[in-house]
């Protein structure tokens, strides 16, 4: 995927995403749109973000930074960016079962309608 700072717009990244995966069916290209439009348009600084690791635990953060894109990374799934200021390492267990069934989804990313966070993620946030 190249540089998206400035936004080409949907039909620009479906051709791109059809040309590099040509082994997906077709019904796989508006969701990964989307992914790409929300991880470069939707997500804004002060959005609180869940990420899962190992162990059924899961990462907390915020982020701090505007996207970026890093040209000289060598994995190309990490030359688009946003800098997330982490805050908490949590059991998945505390998370509601809506929130967590999207966290424990490989790939996913969603605007879930969040409630009062954990006090052990981060101190008066919503998510």
């Amino acid at each position: 995927m190249p540089d998206l700072s400035e936004w080409p717009g949907d039909e620009p990244i479906l051709r791109i995403l059809r040309a590099a995966l040509p082994e997906r069916t077709e019904r796989a290209f508006p969701v990964f749109v989307r992914y790409w439009r929300s991880f470069r348009l939707d997500m804004k600084p002060n959005d609180v973000v869940v990420v899962p690791m190992r162990r059924r635990r899961a990462a907390v953060g915020v982020i701090v930074g505007d996207y970026r894109f890093q040209a000289d990374e060598d994995d190309p799934y990490l030359r688009h960016r946003r800098q997330v200021r982490w805050t908490a390492e949590i059991d998945r267990s505390a998370l509601d079962e809506s929130v967590r069934e999207v966290v424990n989804a490989p790939g996913t990313l969603a605007r879930l309608p969040l409630g009062p966070m954990p006090s052990s993620a981060t101190s008066g946030r919503r998510w």
